[in-house]
């Protein structure tokens, strides 16, 4: 279900900022290729630089209330926004897009499944999740092993238990330059099974021969809803790009993506 396109607003004064048509944009890393077309087509139309750095979104959020070096945050989650705009460090906040949970796996594993959840489980399967608190798709993933203990007593301590921290953690080993790091992470074997957003799995199954897709059944399934938080001290510049993410055009482009747009619907 898509989020209701409110924004949510905190009375502050930002402080006033030489506009020098450069726009830095703090960005989940679930975004990295889509966003990278939106900016594209926006600096061809304006003239105006946008800077990106693509990261967990937690660890982007750290950054931001250390420094403050960043004028638009997209974060996969509204949690790390609202964090910001409560610190004062953010003026206004906005769902931008939903993204969805769903496994990555091989496609022989994939064959024939109906039940997601038993193969989570299987005692011989190695599970894969990013790393809750600095990434919110390790957030999402236990919200996910929270709904399996719904019908399934103790599943939650178990697939806590079992599943890896393969991403969105300081220290973790990068994929190769130009490689997808799920399509790598699964190709050289570090688990069977990866709990991710079905954006990033769709880039890992271009990349890798071999991989498929295990949507999630509704009583399972978890949308992600990215925030777009406008940080303190924003100039025109960065204002005008904060009102083109929301725009029919930059929403058609994620739509190709994989991304729901708030008035859109997923490509």
């Amino acid at each position: 279900m898509l989020m209701k396109a409110t924004a949510e607003n905190r009375t502050a004064t930002p402080p006033a900022v030489d506009d020098d048509g450069r726009v830095h944009l703090c960005a989940a890393g679930s975004l990295k290729a889509a966003a990278a077309g939106v900016a594209d087509r926006f600096s061809q139309s304006t003239g105006i630089s946008i800077s990106m750095e693509f990261g967990a979104s937690g660890l982007l959020r750290g950054r931001i209330e250390a420094d403050h070096r960043a004028d638009l945050f997209l974060s996969a989650d509204m949690a790390h926004p609202r964090a910001l705009l409560k610190s004062g460090l953010a003026v206004t906040v906005a769902p931008l897009l939903t993204n969805r949970l769903c496994l990555l796996t091989r496609r022989e594993l994939a064959t024939g499944v109906s039940d997601p959840a038993s193969l989570l489980l299987d005692p011989s399967l190695s599970v894969g999740m990013s790393t809750p608190g600095n990434d919110p798709s390790g957030d999402y993933a236990l919200e996910l092993f929270r709904r399996i203990e719904t019908t399934r007593t103790g599943a939650f301590a178990a697939l806590v238990e079992k599943a890896l921290r393969l991403t969105g953690a300081p220290g973790l080993p990068p994929a190769p330059a130009g490689r997808n790091i799920y399509g790598w992470l699964m190709e050289t074997e570090k688990a069977d099974i990866f709990v991710t957003y079905r954006t990033n799995a769709t880039r890992a199954m271009a990349e890798v021969e071999g991989l498929a897709i295990i949507d999630l059944p509704a009583p399972l399934a978890v949308d992600a809803h990215y925030g777009l938080a406008q940080l303190a001290g924003a100039g025109p510049s960065a204002k005008a790009f904060h009102s083109y993410l929301s725009s029919a055009e930059a929403t058609a482009h994620f739509n190709r993506f994989g991304f729901i747009g708030i008035k859109g619907e997923q490509a």
